[in-house]
């Protein structure tokens, strides 16, 4: 058996990589922000954005952050995996788009760097996630 890409029926992957790798990932379709810098330190990030998501596909979102006295390349840090803060239901109505929000805390050490990724994944390429009004709150210290 040849594993299957997300969002795509019969495109196989050739050299999986996990969505948290610094670059690449072998998800097909994806939202990456650009490097956003803040003047002060946060701790916490607040993602929300509005999604119509029908039944067999997955929305996941990443992020990385890093403190301001850091020497390392930005672009060389790794994802994570945020968790979504309630479940919400799939709809196969297209004019349908429920909210999401995800919250995450006490992100250690204190940043003024971050960025995002939205991974759209599905098991049909008829059916997958559209995302709109996305946002994002940096959390002060």
């Amino acid at each position: 058996d040849k594993p299957v890409a997300s969002g795509t029926a019969g495109n196989v992957v050739q050299n999986f990589v996990a969505e948290t790798a610094a670059t690449g990932g072998s998800g097909l379709a994806k939202y990456i922000t650009r490097q956003i810098n803040l003047e002060a330190n946060s701790q916490a990030l607040r993602i929300m954005f509005a999604a119509n998501r029908p039944s067999g596909s997955e929305i996941e979102v990443y992020y990385r952050s890093q403190e301001s006295s850091s020497d390392v390349d930005f672009n060389t840090l790794a994802y994570t995996l945020c968790a979504q803060d309630s479940a919400v239901a799939t709809t196969d109505d297209t004019t349908i788009f429920r909210d999401y929000q995800y919250t995450i805390n006490n992100i250690s050490p204190n940043f003024t760097t971050f960025q995002i990724k939205i991974c759209l994944k599905s098991s049909q390429s008829t059916k997958v996630p559209r995302v709109k009004d996305f946002r994002v709150i940096a959390l002060g210290t």
